[in-house]
C-alpha cells in the first residue's frame, strides 16, 4: 500500500467540498484530511465540513499505485487540483 500526500489542498467552497467527498466516496482508497491537530475521513461530508476549510488542508491518500493514480486523475478531471 502506498501513500500520496497533498500538503496544500484547497476546499474553500461548499461545491469543492461536495465534489471532493463525492470523488473520494467513489474510490477504494483511504482518504484522510488534516487541519491543525484534527484528522477526519475524506469520505465524510460532516467530517470535512467540521474542519476549518477556509485555509488549505493536508490530504493523505492510501491505496495501490493504480488506485491513487485513478483518484489523482479524477481530482484533475473535476478541477480540484
Amino acid at each position: 500500500m502506498k501513500t500520496k500526500i497533498y500538503e496544500s489542498f484547497i476546499l474553500n467552497t461548499v461545491d469543492r467540498v461536495n465534489t471532493f467527498v463525492s470523488v473520494n466516496s467513489a474510490s477504494s482508497c483511504f482518504v484522510d484530511v488534516f487541519r491543525d491537530r484534527y484528522q477526519v475521513d475524506g469520505k465524510s461530508i460532516m467530517g470535512v465540513f467540521s474542519l476549518e476549510v477556509s485555509r488549505p488542508v493536508k490530504v493523505a491518500i492510501r491505496g495501490t499505485e493504480e488506485e491513487i493514480a485513478a483518484l489523482d486523475s479524477k481530482y484533475k478531471e473535476v478541477g480540484l487540483i
